[in-house]
């Protein structure tokens, strides 16, 4: 009896970016060097398994980099949030020209 999934070709999932990560699978279809290399001599079964694995690599990729820019952005907002020795808060530029703009328009200036 014939497996469903040789029924249907599998496609190549290749992005044609062709470089390769740290963990020797390549950055844009997440495939190893042997799976690249054999591709054409898989079955349409292994092709969508492999396929499968990429996708479940691609989501991991995915999911480690939002976990970095939380990070980042957490740390961010903690180096914003850090107090000098004299326990004020530390003045950013941004919020310095914001005050300003604000002082100006107040009626309250004429009268110090």
């Amino acid at each position: 009896m014939i497996d469903q999934g040789e029924l249907f070709h599998t496609p190549n999932p290749c992005r044609s970016i062709c470089t390769v990560n740290n963990k020797g699978f390549c950055k844009g279809c997440f495939r190893s060097r042997e799976e690249r290399f054999h591709w054409n001599e898989f079955t349409e079964f292994q092709k969508h398994l492999v396929v499968q694995l990429c996708q479940v690599r691609e989501k991991r990729v995915e999911a480690a980099r939002r976990k970095k820019q939380l990070q980042e952005a957490q740390a961010l907002a903690q180096q914003k949030a850090q107090f000098d020795l004299f326990g004020e808060a530390i003045v950013y530029e941004e919020t310095q020209l914001n005050l300003d703009t604000e002082n100006e328009n107040s009626p309250q200036i004429g009268l110090l």
